[in-house]
């Protein structure tokens, strides 16, 4: 159990052109469509030059031919000052509707200022189109859109007033459950519990752990989910001194 069995066998070696000594090749994903073998992988490294590539064979062990248009996703090549940027894209994967429709969902990250941003990677979707049997996520010099037409299949609405961390919506956490709601986050695993819900109050207890160690911290957090927001919270300072 838990062992890699039978044999093995490097079918990509680096990227898809060693000439261009491409940033490391990695996120694979194998689909078998329509008699052939796909590869999809991320390339570029994760940030401003991040793209999505495809390779295919008719055997799963190759050889593989690469896509003579890749990347078949990128943001890399426009220009930084086009307006709402979406940069860092790459790490999709492919899904086929019920409808027979195609789409990719993928990473990239939406910056306030040059490459700079907040929100972390976040979550794309796009569809897909074939062309001369290849998937292709977006035209090369497309800007990703901030909105588009989903696909049929998806039901309007189907969790209004659901707190989903996408979207726009307003919540409020009165900290009144047995534990902190699936949006706060912790750094690190825990190995120690330093705090409790004590009648609609998270009260903390200090550990002795800065925030750039790598251990657990009294820490708990909601990621930023939009550039622009509003949140308040009552705070009952501590009373031991030094205490942040």
């Amino acid at each position: 159990a838990n062992k890699l069995t039978g044999p093995r066998k490097v079918i990509v070696n680096g990227g898809v052109d060693l000439s261009k000594q491409p940033i490391w090749i990695e996120g694979p994903h194998l689909y078998r469509i329509k008699g052939w073998y796909y590869l999809m992988c991320a390339e570029g490294g994760t940030e401003r030059n991040h793209s999505e590539v495809i390779f295919r064979s008719k055997s799963p062990w190759g050889p593989y031919e690469p896509y003579k248009n890749n990347p078949i996703l990128t943001q890399r090549d426009l220009p930084e000052d086009r307006p709402n940027p979406v940069t860092n894209s790459g790490h999709a994967d492919l899904i086929q509707m019920k409808d027979g429709s195609w789409w990719a969902v993928f990473l990239a990250s939406r910056p306030y200022e040059g490459f700079r941003f907040n929100t972390g990677r976040e979550t794309f979707l796009l569809p897909v189109t074939w062309k001369d049997g290849w998937p292709v996520i977006l035209d090369k010099g497309q800007p990703i859109p901030y909105v588009v037409k989903g696909p049929k299949v998806m039901q309007k609405d189907a969790q209004v007033g659901a707190d989903l961390l996408g979207g726009n919506f307003t919540a409020r956490d009165e900290f009144d459950m047995v534990e902190p709601g699936h949006e706060w986050l912790q750094v690190h695993v825990p190995t120690e519990r330093w705090y409790q819900l004590d009648q609609g109050r998270l009260v903390i207890r200090p550990l002795a752990v800065n925030l750039d160690a790598k251990r657990n911290a009294s820490f708990y957090a909601r990621r930023q989910a939009h550039q622009r927001f509003a949140a308040t919270t009552e705070l009952h300072p501590p009373r031991s001194p030094g205490t942040a």
